[in-house]
């Protein structure tokens, strides 16, 4: 998980969003994370 973690942070520095959105795209990121790992 926390590699997952990682991978998400980079890619939210590279795609700009607001805070709400960004933690939404974290859960719904994570999930799709977690089953390819």
């Amino acid at each position: 998980m926390e590699i997952a973690g990682r991978v998400v942070q980079k890619i939210f520095n590279k795609s700009p969003a607001t805070i709400s959105g960004n933690k939404s795209y974290s859960e719904n990121k994570q999930s799709h994370a977690g089953a390819s790992f």
